[in-house]
């Protein structure tokens, strides 16, 4: 009688089962499984890329190759020498659209004229998708002014955006001041690595796991300054006083936002992020600029203690430093923070004037060049701080209004262009002006010996250099301003 064993083994005895079971143990012999596991990778990539590479007739400065499988060399070619990439193709066909293909995906870099103007405001192209050491008076000490700068911006930002206290505390300084490179550096890492391995890779990124932690660091710091403000005013209306108050960006957020959803801590890490590093560049190079060229020196220091013999330190008295203004405004224009600017995504097919297509989902953004573009500026390469002065005053008042800092057109995309323009750049030049006045009145600097600071190239980021060195010291100040 057959038993249900016997069954099973007649069953087994033909058919793919018994194909199945004639393959070998992967133990035994695992070269045909490397060599098959390496086909299907081969075989995925191929679709991925096929799925990524853009189909456009627009020129791609850095093609794939056909075997760059995880578009390494692309991203390396996008990261290192986008620039170099870009000022050539500048050279050749400055007025014609191209893309670039970016550790992101692909995107399209449109001239400034004329799109810088037709995209501005564009209802189908979204923005949202997208000195301590110098101690002894009159004696040079040697610093790292990039970090000095940091150190400053950080404490005076956080002034505002979460009032005095919080502008002492050093722990919260240094989070402040490190969480933007981190999330910077956390992201580029998951950029190497194709979408679907990045939740993975997200979990071993060393730097992911320190972002979680200087979160967990900010709402240790965060929380409880909010807790202990709501108390007081509990405190204060049990006893039926006035309530106190705080006049800081961390206590506007609290009144206006809904106390079951509302993340202090992440809110004032996001203000961070936005400000202090594109700030503290922005100073840092005009210093640089300055220990260039001395001559600017004096009447920048007869500026200052003019306006504020009158004006004292107010809003109208920055206003008033035209040099001040044009000097930082000339410094921008040769030193932006990228070599585009103006990033939209298209919510839905849309056709450019020239008739340029673009597919919903099409990154964009506006090449920079034209603000170095001898048909605009006179002479462009070369640092004239009087350049937008003069513009001023040829203009005059009332009409000047393209000459100021805190102006955007196609011709100066510092701050980008439009409805979605830097919200912050009013607050931003007005920070810039009041740390430079200190600084003037307070110190004179000049570049290191042998110091030759050159900027650093990221993908489409330009950042001043981390190590540029200046020699510092006090002086009697102006004013009575001592250091």
């Amino acid at each position: 009688m057959a038993t249900a064993n016997d069954s099973y083994s007649n069953q087994s005895s033909w058919g793919p089962l018994d194909t199945l079971q004639a393959f070998p143990s992967p133990l035994e012999k695992p070269v045909p499984y490397f060599i098959t596991a390496f086909l299907l990778f081969v075989f995925y990539f191929s679709i991925q890329q096929a799925e990524q590479t853009p189909h456009t007739d627009l020129p791609i400065l850095n093609p794939r190759h056909k075997w760059d499988f995880a578009w390494v060399k692309v991203k390396w070619d996008f990261i290192f020498n986008v620039r170099h990439i870009v000022e050539e193709r500048t050279k050749t066909s400055p007025d014609e659209p191209y893309q670039v293909l970016t550790d992101a995906g692909d995107m399209t870099i449109l001239p400034a004229v004329p799109f810088a103007n037709e995209i501005r405001n564009h209802e189908d192209l979204s923005f949202d998708r997208v000195l301590d050491k110098a101690s002894v008076p009159h004696e040079w000490q040697t610093v790292v002014i990039r970090e000095e700068m940091l150190k400053i911006v950080a404490r005076v930002s956080t002034r505002v955006f979460g009032g005095e206290k919080l502008c002492r505390n050093q722990a919260w300084l240094k989070i402040t001041s490190e969480y933007a490179r981190t999330s910077f550096l956390a992201s580029e890492l998951l950029r190497i690595f194709p979408k679907p391995l990045r939740s993975l890779v997200h979990q071993i990124n060393p730097f992911s796991r320190r972002l979680q932690a200087q979160v967990k660091e900010a709402r240790d710091i965060i929380n409880p300054i909010v807790e202990e403000r709501r108390k007081e005013k509990k405190a204060a209306l049990d006893r039926d006083e006035e309530e106190p108050e705080y006049n800081d960006c961390l206590e506007w957020c609290e009144e206006s936002s809904d106390d079951a959803s509302s993340d202090p801590a992440m809110m004032q890490l996001g203000l961070s992020f936005a400000a202090l590093h594109t700030t503290s560049d922005l100073i840092t190079q005009v210093m640089l600029d300055l220990a260039k060229y001395p001559d600017y020196f004096e009447p920048l220091r007869k500026e200052i203690t003019d306006v504020i013999r009158t004006d004292g330190w107010s809003r109208m008295g920055l206003y008033k430093m035209r040099l001040l203004d044009s000097f930082c405004k000339e410094t921008q224009r040769l030193h932006p923070i990228g070599i585009v600017a103006m990033h939209r995504e298209a919510t839905k097919p849309i056709t450019l004037s020239n008739g340029l297509e673009l597919p919903e989902g099409s990154r964009i953004a506006v090449s920079c060049q034209r603000m170095r573009d001898s048909s605009v500026y006179l002479d462009p390469s070369r640092f004239d701080g009087h350049r937008y002065l003069r513009m001023r005053e040829s203009l005059g008042a009332g009409n000047d209004g393209a000459a100021h800092f805190v102006s955007t057109s196609p011709e100066h995309l510092g701050f980008g262009h439009g409805q979605h323009a830097c919200p912050g750049r009013f607050f931003a030049a007005n920070e810039v002006k009041i740390v430079l006045c200190h600084l003037l009145l307070k110190y004179d600097w000049r570049l290191a010996a042998e110091a030759q600071p050159k900027s650093i190239n990221f993908g489409f980021t330009i950042e001043v250099d981390p190590k540029a060195k200046l020699e510092i010291r006090r002086r009697t100040g102006d004013l009575g301003m001592k250091a």
